[in-house]
């Protein structure tokens, strides 16, 4: 029987530990207690750990008793994920926990996209399309960014002139 990742099995009578439904126990807390005679449950802030990672694995070479706030530290080292990027404005390769990040830092994000301070492809572009007489709306649509980006570009074109 499983309950979780975990195997439940029915225990010897003597064994001292938790029983759930009245019955089951985990196996690996059953192993520990039949080589070491000590009962986990006895120790509040231990925490019987697989060093492989398996949990079905239930050898008692497998095992090790650990604080709980240790045991915590052990999984969370694994968790701990980075992701190498490359910064898609200035090129700098960058790691980050995030998947799918494109820039290496907040300048990066509002430079994308601007080769001179002045005149980008994306200002001619949008340039062009004021003087057809296109909408932010359309605009937004045809470039593919979102409308009030269009409409500061557009003010800040304005002020520039």
């Amino acid at each position: 029987m499983r309950n979780g990742p975990y195997i439940l099995i029915i225990p010897p009578n003597d064994y001292p530990g938790k029983r759930y439904r009245g019955k089951y126990s985990y196996e690996h807390r059953v192993n520990w207690w039949k080589k070491t005679g000590l009962n986990p449950d006895n120790f509040s802030n231990t925490d019987i750990h697989h060093r492989n990672e398996n949990k079905h694995d239930n050898n008692y070479s497998n095992l090790d008793a650990l604080d709980h706030k240790e045991h915590v530290d052990v999984h969370a080292a694994n968790r701990i994920v980075s992701y190498k990027h490359t910064c898609k404005t200035c090129g700098t390769e960058f790691e980050n926990k995030r998947k799918g990040t494109k820039f290496c830092s907040r300048k990066c994000i509002g430079l994308f996209g601007f080769t001179k301070k002045d005149q980008t492809p994306i200002w001619n572009q949008i340039k062009n399309y004021v003087e057809e007489g296109y909408s932010d709306y359309k605009i937004a649509e045809l470039t593919g960014m979102h409308r009030s980006t269009v409409q500061r570009m557009r003010i800040k074109n304005e002020q520039r002139c």
